[in-house]
């Protein structure tokens, strides 16, 4: 079944991370992939930001070199340094920037023609475990992220989710009822009021697929990159595994989410 994969936001590290996403992702489940993006690539640290801002038909030319003829959609901004401030500091008015990003992503792919099933939200600088993530029609009733390591803070992490087609247009309508005054890390609390608001069950898929952040782009710093383990659960694993969810158990048992998933060796 068609899935749609949109890469939302700063394009920092796409291609370090391509062979593992197409080994995770796109491969197994024939995505299409959806770009909005900018010219500028930034590595944030606790007190500045780095940016390098490339030519945008350069930067055209690299992305489609890398995505290939899955690229189905993209879109490139010239951005400001002041834009690039507002898209990455939590404390910023206009922290909606990756949303509506993600909006865009979304109405591409609506508008392509193509009928998806699915979609997935991600990002270009994450590199993930050697496990490929499967899905079927029975995945069809629920949304799949990972939840945030401090619960105190947010239910989940907003860098990644699954859902049906129908599941993500709500779910990349944030942006439509954005709320600029909610305060820090207001992205991820948002995002958690928002699904309940629409009634949209969420898995936990934490414990078996966590990607790796990859923070530091080669441009950067020299060609050296780093995944930072900040999640908390994160570990090293090697094994090539496809996910099965039990969702007969979910729904008969009424068990919690993250307890209906099951793990079946390829």
């Amino acid at each position: 079944m068609k899935t749609a994969l949109y890469l939302p936001g700063h394009i920092r590290g796409f291609k370090e991370t391509y062979d593992s996403l197409y080994f995770s992702i796109i491969g197994p489940n024939d995505c299409d992939i959806y770009i909005s993006t900018s010219t500028a690539l930034t590595k944030v640290y606790e007190d500045r930001i780095e940016t390098v801002y490339m030519d945008k038909d350069e930067l055209e030319k690299e992305i489609r070199s890398v995505y290939g003829e899955r690229l189905k959609g993209l879109i490139i901004e010239e951005e400001s340094k002041e834009d690039v401030q507002a898209s990455i500091s939590d404390d910023n008015p206009n922290r909606s920037k990756q949303w509506l990003r993600l909006k865009q992503c979304h109405e591409m792919a609506k508008n392509s023609g193509i009928r998806y099933y699915f979609a997935v939200r991600t990002r270009t600088d994450l590199k993930y475990p050697k496990k490929k993530l499967t899905w079927s029609s029975r995945s069809t009733k629920f949304l799949y992220s990972i939840s945030h390591v401090d619960p105190g803070i947010a239910k989940f992490y907003d860098f990644f989710a699954i859902g049906s087609f129908i599941i993500m247009d709500k779910y990349c309508q944030l942006i439509d009822v954005w709320d600029e005054s909610s305060g820090r890390l207001r992205s991820e609390k948002q995002l958690g009021a928002w699904l309940d608001k629409n009634n949209i069950d969420v898995i936990d898929i934490a414990n078996i697929f966590v990607p790796i952040v990859v923070r530091v782009d080669p441009r950067l710093n020299n060609g050296y990159w780093v995944g930072m383990n900040e999640f908390g659960h994160l570990r090293e694993d090697n094994e090539v595994m496809a996910l099965r969810i039990d969702h007969d158990a979910i729904e008969a048992k009424r068990l919690q989410p993250s307890a209906g998933i099951t793990k079946e060796k390829k």
